[in-house]
């Protein structure tokens, strides 16, 4: 057997050692980690739901109207004014 592959195999091993003391370092914080992303996980199923929400109402009028208000920009060069303000709504007595 060459040298060179001995040579190899026992830098293989130390990278290994190596790995594992990383690893070991690591523990303690990859089980916080791990504890926050249960505590996070109903948070994230109500985000995900709310998120859904939202896109059932905008869907599809507002990529619609963005793609729309896109092309008159373009069409006047970007000289599309100022917004009016609209007037104030009159709430019933």
């Amino acid at each position: 057997m060459f040298p060179a592959k001995d040579k190899m195999r026992a830098h293989y091993w130390k990278l290994m050692d190596d790995r594992d003391e990383l690893l070991k370092e690591s523990a303690p914080l990859r089980e916080k980690r791990e504890a926050l992303k249960e505590k996070m996980a109903p948070l994230e199923k109500e985000s995900r739901e709310i998120r859904d929400a939202i896109i059932k109402i905008e869907r599809p009028r507002l990529p619609e109207i963005d793609q729309e208000r896109a092309m008159i920009q373009k069409a006047l060069n970007g000289a599309v004014g100022e917004r009016k303000k609209a007037p104030p709504v009159k709430e019933p007595a």
